[in-house]
């Protein structure tokens, strides 16, 4: 028995309840963010108070909020505003376009960043742009286009930023594409890995915090807007914690998520590398457990890097010119789950569930 009247009811819906018990409903009654009533119109009705807001769905279908089992979205969300999207347009010539616009919209030292989310096969020309299409439509400002992972482009004004040069080296984790004098061209591949991608975007100057702020509230509007209420964030390249992390506790500590986050945290031993030094797991994951007592941010777990015998805190260091990626270090998993995956992945409407639900437009089919 409730013991105060919903704040929320929706009602004249055809909902899906993924509940076996109860698989359909036509209104739903949500107090303090979770549901306490699913059922049809008179019963869930029938609990509404004065101040209660009613919303009716006008039989339109609703969903439980999707969750994305593999997301950047910490990472995403610091960079979000200073993305070009081209998800979904149909030519290269609109895409151009776009990127001139944003050109003449972006204030330096600020790049023009398209972090993939297409491929050239969407293009009714079914290719990328060339190097001098780039460096036509921006002279002067950086451009970085990431085509999904196995690939970047960068303008003359990029290469200039990011100070690739004749005299640059290939990292091991990536080939800078040259012309027949050695310089770059502007092309660089994933060659055997994404390393490279990654971090020449990383050298691209970062928002100001109450920007990154601003940034990732719309990128979490934009997933919500998707139908995306959920997600497990998988860290990755060049998310470090801390102070990778600060932007979306500041968030859920001022109670502005809206999307529930199961969050990773990926910590690395590698301090010679120019890598914050590892503290010890006890530590983390008391840091971590406090940070994240929240119904919008939960811990997923842990990974870090340590070293084997012959790393940094073993007795011997590796031979001269050798790869300490390969020599002394293996990552050690430490998982620490706070709820199963089922869990994690569909949320359910059932009494006592956070309430997370899609509504889908008139005449939208659901699945």
């Amino acid at each position: 028995m409730m013991s105060a009247p919903p704040d929320l009811i929706l009602y004249n819906g055809r909902i899906t309840t993924l509940d076996r018990t109860n698989p359909t409903a036509s209104a739903v009654a949500i107090m303090d963010g979770r549901f306490v009533t699913v059922g049809e119109d008179h019963e869930v009705l029938a609990k509404r108070a004065p101040n209660t807001r009613c919303i009716d769905l006008k039989g339109r279908s609703v969903l439980p909020g999707l969750s994305d089992s593999h997301l950047h979205l910490i990472r995403g969300g610091l960079n979000f505003n200073m993305e070009l999207r081209w998800d979904g347009v149909r030519s290269l010539a609109d895409a151009m376009a776009m990127l001139r616009q944003q050109v003449a919209v972006t204030p330096a030292p600020q790049w023009v960043r398209v972090v993939g989310g297409f491929a050239e096969n969407q293009f009714a020309e079914r290719r990328l742009p060339t190097i001098d299409e780039l460096n036509a439509a921006a002279p002067d400002t950086p451009v970085f286009i990431l085509h999904l992972y196995d690939r970047a482009l960068l303008n003359g004004a990029a290469l200039r930023a990011v100070g690739y040069t004749k005299d640059t080296r290939d990292p091991p984790s990536g080939e800078i594409v040259r012309d027949k004098r050695g310089n770059p061209t502007g092309l660089i591949i994933a060659r055997p890995n994404a390393g490279i991608l990654y971090a020449t975007l990383a050298k691209g100057p970062k928002l100001p915090v109450d920007y990154q702020l601003n940034s990732t509230r719309h990128f979490m509007r934009e997933l919500n807007r998707l139908g995306v209420t959920g997600a497990i964030d998988a860290g990755g390249g060049t998310q470090n914690y801390p102070e990778d992390y600060q932007v979306i506790q500041k968030l859920a500590a001022e109670r502005q998520l809206t999307v529930r986050i199961w969050q990773d945290h990926k910590d690395d031993a590698r301090t010679a590398h120019g890598i914050h030094a590892e503290q010890p797991a006890s530590c983390r994951s008391r840091t971590a457990a406090r940070s994240t007592s929240d119904l919008y941010r939960r811990l997923s777990g842990f990974r870090v890097e340590r070293p084997q015998s012959g790393g940094p805190s073993g007795a011997s260091r590796p031979k001269t010119g050798s790869s300490p990626d390969k020599n002394y270090f293996s990552e050690a998993v430490i998982q620490i789950r706070t709820q199963t995956l089922h869990h994690a992945l569909l949320s359910r409407l059932r009494i006592g569930q956070v309430a997370t639900v899609l509504l889908l437009r008139s005449g939208q089919r659901a699945g």
